[in-house]
């Protein structure tokens, strides 16, 4: 009785208050969570997780032990941008969390998740994270510890240093912003005992906020290995590769 009531509450409530895609505005469909259809269909996918070793891999050889790495979507076009602005901005981790299910969906089609023993969220400072209420990695990593059954450690790393923001940093400033701004708890349990650890993140471009994480992880397990999972992929990387395939290709 209780649940059939709870479910025509929530019917009158979204016909007074429609639910909206957060990209087109267009009005939800059932079983439509956040984007409609047509936009989640239209977010220029990587596929990375059916292609190994790939670019986005190879940002991270020769720095960490990396196993595999992939994102969902390219960052190009205004639809990714308003993704992402709602990840962070807008007070609703609840898009992290559903589309963290929409990652595992897709990737859980390969091998990507073979023996991984824990998510790790990048961590926000806690002074960031109280001024903006959420981690959007954390609930993308929740997300995906729903559909895949991989748990995740939200609370073993911390970020030390409060750092600017990266989105105005040419490569090296990047590279010198992260460096050393991450620790792992010293009663950390379950970090030193992990073989292979998945790093979440929103957003990858030169990868070194993820180096950071892992070398703080390396300091108290050396012989961990890591995988990577963003959400958007936007790195400067991929686009010196592109550039240089169309140079040998004109040559």
């Amino acid at each position: 009785m209780k649940s059939s009531l709870s479910h025509i509450a929530t019917d009158i409530l979204h016909f007074i208050l429609p639910r909206r895609c957060i990209v087109c505005g267009r009005r939800l469909a059932e079983g439509e969570r956040h984007l409609c259809i047509n936009c989640l269909g239209s977010l220029p996918r990587t596929r990375f997780h059916l292609s190994s070793p790939n670019i986005m891999e190879q940002m991270f050889w020769g720095r960490i032990n990396i196993q595999r790495a992939t994102a969902l979507f390219y960052y190009q076009g205004e639809e990714t941008r308003t993704v992402l602005h709602n990840l962070k901005y807008y007070d609703n981790p609840d898009v992290s969390r559903h589309l963290g299910m929409v990652m595992a969906e897709e990737a859980i089609e390969s091998d990507f998740f073979n023996y991984i023993d824990a998510i790790v969220p990048v961590p926000l400072h806690s002074r960031k994270e109280r001024k903006r209420g959420y981690n959007q990695c954390k609930y993308l990593a929740e997300g995906l510890s729903e559909v895949t059954g991989i748990k995740v450690i939200d609370h073993e790393v911390v970020r030390t240093v409060n750092t600017k923001t990266q989105t105005h940093l040419n490569k090296d400033e990047r590279w010198e912003n992260v460096q050393d701004i991450f620790t792992v708890n010293r009663r950390s349990k379950v970090i030193p005992a992990c073989r292979h650890i998945l790093i979440i993140d929103d957003v990858v471009t030169t990868g070194s906020t993820l180096i950071s994480l892992a070398k703080a992880i390396e300091a108290v397990n050396p012989d961990v290995r890591f995988s990577v999972l963003s959400l958007a992929f936007a790195s400067e990387y991929r686009y010196a590769k592109e550039n240089d395939s169309d140079s040998s290709i004109s040559s």
